[in-house]
């Protein structure tokens, strides 16, 4: 984050712009929606309209208490609208 962070003059990210994934050249920034949606796409799916960020988020949660019994690590999945946060401690 650091990276991103102090080289942000270096990639075209103006000033003014307080978006920590800004675009260059402009004071708009990344949406992991659209993203998401474009890769989708391009990839050839044959539904790209089932990939969404809700079952993303879902597919996370599963994966995570998956790693719980498998590894026998703690878990704790936060969310916060569209990010999903995994905190994971050794038991």
């Amino acid at each position: 984050m650091d990276v991103l962070r102090d080289t942000r003059g270096d990639c075209g990210i103006r000033d003014d712009n307080d978006f920590f994934f800004a675009l260059p050249g402009s004071k708009g920034h990344l949406r992991f929606f659209d993203v998401m949606r474009r890769v989708a796409e391009r990839a050839g799916l044959k539904r790209p309209d089932l990939l969404t960020c809700t079952r993303m988020r879902k597919h996370l949660a599963t994966m995570a208490q998956v790693v719980i019994v498998s590894c026998h690590l703690h878990v704790t999945v936060v969310t916060f609208q569209w990010q999903t946060i995994l905190l994971m401690l050794i038991g």
